[in-house]
C-alpha cells in the first residue's frame, strides 16, 4: 500500500479504528515514520512488499516507509510510485535489506493533525516526485554549489548516507573529494572490504536535516505566490534557511555574517524581504519571532561554531575553540547578573545589563518583512564572543575577526550598521567600554 496524502491517511485510519466516543477520538493513533518524521510517505504495509525490501511482519508490524531510503539520484522522475516501489535497486542497502523505516503508531495533537493537512494540501502536485525533482533542481541552481555546501552545518547536503569510519577512504585524497555525495559514491570504487564494526557501517542520515526536505513548504508557497511573476529564489532561500536554522536548530548567528559568507547583500535582501509572501505563514512569523529568543549557552557554542568553521582569515585551533566558548559563556552569565538602572520618561526601572541589550538590539524599521520587526538574533554573542577573543586569540587576531567576519566593515558605512537602530549600533560600538567598566 502507498500513502502520500494526509487527508487519506486521516479517513482511512478513522474508517479503520472503532470511535464510539470522544475519547476514542483522541485516542485515535495514526501510522507514523520516525525518519520522515511524518504521518505520510510511501509506505508498504503488505507482507510481500515487506519480504521484497527484507523485512518481516514480526520486525515492521505496522509495515515500512520507503521514502527514507530512496536514492533520488538513480530514480527516473518520469516513473510513478507503483512503478519503482519494489525495485529494491533504487534504495540504499546495507547487507541486502532496504534501509527503511519500521512504522510505529502516534497520538497526534490537533494542531499536529491540522499542519500534517495543510502540509498536504500546500504540497499539491510536488506530492509527484518528477516535481519535486524539478522543484529541487530550481532552487540548488539558484543557490548554486559553492553557497548549498556552506549549508552545512547545521544541514545535512549531499547523499542521504554520511559515512563513519573515514580511515574507509585513505586512498583518497581530500582535494579530490568535493562533497559528502562523492565521498558515499566511491564507497565502492575505492575500498570493497567490510566494515569491521558498526561505527563504520552507512547510517542513513535523519529526513529532517536534509536542507531541501527542511524548507520544501516554504518552497512551494514561494512558488505558487510567484506563478507569472519574476521569481527571487536566491534570496528567498537564503532568508528562510537563515530563519528555519534559527528556529528549529537554534543555529544562531548574526544576519549580516550569514549574508557575507553566502554572498547576499542588503539590497536583494529587502527586495525580497518586501515582496514576501503576503498574508505571512504562520510558521514564517513563528521563526521571526524566535529571533527575540535570549541569548543561551546554546547560541554561543554553535556561533563559535559557525566561526570555527567559516572565518577562513582567523584559523581556530580546538582549545582556542574551546576557551573561546567558555569564556565567552561566562561573560554572558556575567551580563545576566550585572543590574543597571534604565532611564524611562522620568523615573528608571532596574533590568540586567543583558536584558537591556537584549531589548534594543533590533533592525529599524526598513529592514523588515512585510513590517514585521526583526531582533539582530547573533549580535549579542558575536559581542561577547568578540570580546573574549582578545584573551583567546591576541588582539591583532581578534580585530581580523571582529573586522572582517562578525562585524565587517566594506567601503563607506557597512550595511548591518544602517539598518540596525541607532541604539544597537551604539551597544556595539561601546560594548567593551561598557565590559569593562563592570569589570573593574
Amino acid at each position: 500500500m502507498i500513502v502520500l496524502d494526509f487527508d487519506e491517511v486521516y479517513e482511512a485510519h478513522f474508517r479503520e479504528s472503532n470511535i464510539e466516543t470522544e475519547e476514542d477520538l483522541a485516542n485515535l493513533e495514526f501510522t507514523w515514520c520516525e525518519g520522515c518524521r511524518s504521518t505520510t510517505g510511501i509506505h508498504l504495509t503488505d507482507r510481500e512488499s515487506l519480504m521484497i525490501h527484507g523485512f518481516t511482519t514480526k520486525e515492521a508490524p505496522y509495515g515500512i516507509c520507503i521514502s527514507c531510503a530512496l536514492d533520488y539520484d538513480k530514480l527516473d522522475v518520469r516513473l510513478k510510485e507503483e512503478e519503482f516501489s519494489l525495485d529494491t535497486d533504487l534504495f540504499y542497502k546495507e547487507e541486502g535489506k532496504t534501509l527503511a523505516t519500521p512504522l510505529t503508531r502516534k497520538k497526534l495533537t490537533e494542531e499536529q493533525v491540522s499542519e500534517e493537512k495543510e502540509r498536504g494540501r500546500s504540497r499539491g502536485q510536488f506530492r509527484d516526485f518528477s516535481n519535486r525533482y524539478n522543484l529541487k533542481s530550481l532552487y540548488r541552481s539558484a543557490l548554486t554549489e559553492d553557497r548549498y555546501r556552506k549549508m552545512d552545518p547545521p544541514y545535512f547536503i549531499g547523499n542521504r548516507l554520511r559515512y563513519h569510519g573515514m580511515d574507509r577512504f585513505q586512498n583518497v585524497e581530500i582535494d579530490d573529494v568535493r562533497s559528502n555525495y562523492d565521498l558515499a559514491n566511491m564507497r565502492v570504487e575505492r575500498n570493497n572490504r567490510i566494515p569491521e564494526s558498526d561505527a563504520e557501517r552507512p547510517t542513513p542520515m535523519e529526513f529532517r536535516r536534509d536542507w531541501f526536505d527542511s524548507l520544501l513548504d516554504s518552497f512551494i508557497l514561494h512558488e505558487k505566490h510567484n506563478e507569472g511573476k519574476p521569481n527571487k529564489r536566491l534570496a528567498y532561500a537564503l532568508i528562510c534557511t537563515y530563519l528555519h536554522k534559527s528556529w528549529d536548530w537554534n543555529n544562531i548567528e548574526p544576519l549580516w555574517v550569514f549574508a557575507k559568507r553566502m554572498g547576499i547583500g542588503n539590497v536583494q535582501l529587502k527586495s525580497k524581504m518586501n515582496d514576501w509572501i503576503n498574508p505571512i505563514p504562520d510558521y514564517h512569523v513563528t521563526q521571526m519571532e524566535s529571533l527575540s529568543n535570549v541569548p543561551s549557552f546554546q547560541t554561543i557554542t554553535n556561533l563559535v561554531g559557525v566561526i570555527t568553521e567559516h572565518s577562513h582569515d582567523v584559523m581556530i585551533s580546538f582549545e582556542e575553540k574551546q576557551e573561546l566558548t567558555q569564556q565567552s559563556i561566562s561573560l554572558l552569565n556575567q551580563l545576566s547578573n550585572v543590574k543597571i538602572k534604565v532611564p524611562v520618561g522620568k523615573t528608571s526601572v532596574e533590568k540586567t545589563l543583558l536584558n537591556h541589550i537584549h531589548s534594543v538590539m533590533k533592525f529599524n524599521g526598513s529592514f523588515s518583512i512585510q513590517g514585521q520587526e526583526l531582533c539582530a538574533a547573533g549580535a549579542i554573542e558575536a559581542l561577547c564572543i568578540s570580546y573574549c577573543a582578545t584573551n583567546v586569540l591576541g588582539k591583532q587576531r581578534r580585530n581580523v575577526l571582529h573586522r572582517k567576519f562578525l562585524f565587517p566593515k566594506g567601503n563607506g558605512v557597512p550595511w548591518w550598521k544602517q539598518d540596525l537602530t541607532t541604539d544597537a549600533v551604539h551597544i556595539i560600538s561601546s560594548f567593551d567600554k561598557i565590559i569593562d567598566k563592570f569589570q573593574t
